[in-house]
């Protein structure tokens, strides 16, 4: 028995564990185990060694693929750092480098057991069977529904971001020909849904929205559309959207942000957001990852909102945090990371993982326009999951490619 690899596994499966479930209190004995995912970063880097998986090029072929793009980003938020130098903004640098890290070795990890283990998927199920206890569902007549994120628009993108490890897990070794496993998998899915248009997340909703889209379309083009029978999918997901956008209060009240939308919508927190910029210095070099946006804001006179987004608030909008957090450089960075992810939708030859990657992930880009979701650290450690996985399945379709020819 191989006990190096078997402690690795079982560390990578703890890190799954709490990343869908979060923390873990157990009251009666004043015991929490979980917590932010970034703490649980050493059992990834000593499972990592133990089973040599950062040793055989993981973080180099991902680095590689994103190479300028991460140049960039890391170039914009270590001058932003520099810029408004605080042990704040230090802490949430470092705190974010860690959780890609962590994301970028579990997606390795994961890879590497796609073909014939799925130890990871039980583990997967169980997680978030805990996560939906987690979640208010006895309280539903609460229209805020925050769930076990503290905020709906947060666990709307989490969900968004998990659906391809999920339906990974309805589709891997045959589970889905198995009638228990595919009705508990469907549960979770449904439920998952459910938050989404029970919470009344118009965030998750456009994040969903455009996930089952974006499915449809790279469906389609890679010839998977036949195969599967989804000409009615497209159609089906925006009748059934539509429905419930129609009969929400919450998005019927939409009509009225659009009669005046400074102090009723996103548009007020923009318009104090972009009012930081007005000093060309801030524009280049950012505010850091500290106070900096607070101060910005202070400093603003449309800072002083009058709904109830109060002063110094989040600006609401990822593009926009990207700004404050390291200035253009940063942003260009992400897009051009974003641009990147996105190079490998455009092959035809893309299997059904790879889809759904793209597509969740391209919902979750659209999500960020009105959040900034990445700010927690479970939801941006799942994004570099996706990435990770992302890349590494695009990498192994190219070996193949060349390998036939």
């Amino acid at each position: 028995m191989n006990y190096r690899a078997t402690l690795s596994d079982t560390l990578f499966l703890l890190v799954l564990f709490f990343l869908v479930a979060g923390r873990l209190t157990i009251d009666t004995l004043g015991i929490k185990i979980g917590g932010k995912i970034e703490n649980l970063a050493l059992l990834v880097l000593v499972a990592g060694f133990l089973s040599d998986l950062c040793f055989r090029g993981l973080i180099r072929r991902v680095a590689q693929f994103l190479q300028y793009g991460l140049l960039l980003l890391g170039l914009g938020l270590f001058i932003g750092l520099a810029a408004n130098l605080s042990g704040d903004s230090f802490e949430q640098l470092f705190r974010m480098s860690v959780q890609a890290l962590t994301g970028i070795v579990l997606g390795g990890w994961i890879h590497a057991r796609f073909k014939n283990r799925f130890d990871w998927v039980i583990a997967l199920i169980i997680a978030f069977a805990v996560l939906q206890i987690g979640t208010p569902w006895t309280n539903l007549s609460n229209s805020e529904l925050e769930g076990a994120f503290g905020h709906r628009n947060l666990q709307s993108a989490f969900y968004v971001l998990s659906f391809p490890l999920l339906m990974f897990a309805f589709m891997k070794n045959g589970w889905w020909k198995s009638v228990p496993h595919r009705l508990g998998l469907g549960i979770i899915l449904l439920s998952q849904l459910a938050f989404i248009l029970i919470s009344r997340s118009r965030s998750g909703l456009i994040g969903f929205l455009v996930m089952a889209m974006a499915g449809c379309f790279l469906s389609r083009m890679s010839g998977l559309w036949k195969k599967l029978n989804l000409k009615y999918a497209l159609p089906g997901a925006v009748v059934i959207i539509g429905a419930v956008v129609a009969v929400s209060p919450r998005f019927i009240g939409m009509t009225h942000e659009i009669g005046d939308p400074y102090p009723l919508s996103r548009a007020g927190v923009w318009s104090a957001a972009l009012e930081g910029f007005k000093q060309p210095q801030r524009f280049l070099a950012g505010a850091g990852m500290g106070e900096g946006y607070f101060k910005a804001i202070q400093e603003s006179s449309m800072g002083n909102l009058s709904q109830r987004y109060r002063r110094g608030h989040h600006p609401h909008c990822l593009y926009l945090q990207w700004l404050y957090w390291g200035g253009i450089l940063a942003l260009v960075g992400w897009f051009w990371i974003l641009a990147d992810l996105g190079a490998i939708l455009k092959s035809r030859n893309m299997s059904w993982q790879e889809i759904l990657l793209g597509s969740s992930l391209a919902g979750y880009v659209c999500l960020e326009i009105f959040e900034t979701a990445l700010k927690n650290g479970r939801i941006h450690t799942l994004f570099w999951l996706n990435a990770s996985l992302l890349i590494l399945l695009a990498i192994g379709r190219s070996g193949r490619q060349r390998t036939q020819e």
